[in-house]
């Protein structure tokens, strides 16, 4: 192996932004990050539970809501008819 093309690896110090200090071995000096292991929600057991909705049910909701629109359009159409038979 070539030593020159090889990055020199140190000790790197890694800060998080709730205050937690990592030292890991890495090629730069010092590193910031947002989440850590200390504060992720996903870790530490605090994650929101939330529904999510796949694409089919968002369809289906969607399509709910334009069926009674549809069966409007359909009366007005009867109701047109029903005034052309009467005259």
């Amino acid at each position: 192996m070539k030593k020159i093309i090889h990055p020199q690896y140190i000790i790197t110090k890694v800060t998080c932004a709730c205050g937690a200090i990592y030292e890991i071995p890495g090629t730069a000096k010092q590193i910031e990050v947002e989440i850590c292991k200390n504060c992720s929600p996903l870790f530490t057991g605090n994650e929101e539970k939330r529904a999510v909705l796949g694409q089919v049910e968002k369809f289906l909701k969607r399509k709910a809501k334009a069926k009674p629109k549809a069966q409007l359009k359909k009366r007005t159409k009867i109701k047109s008819k029903d005034k052309q038979q009467t005259k």
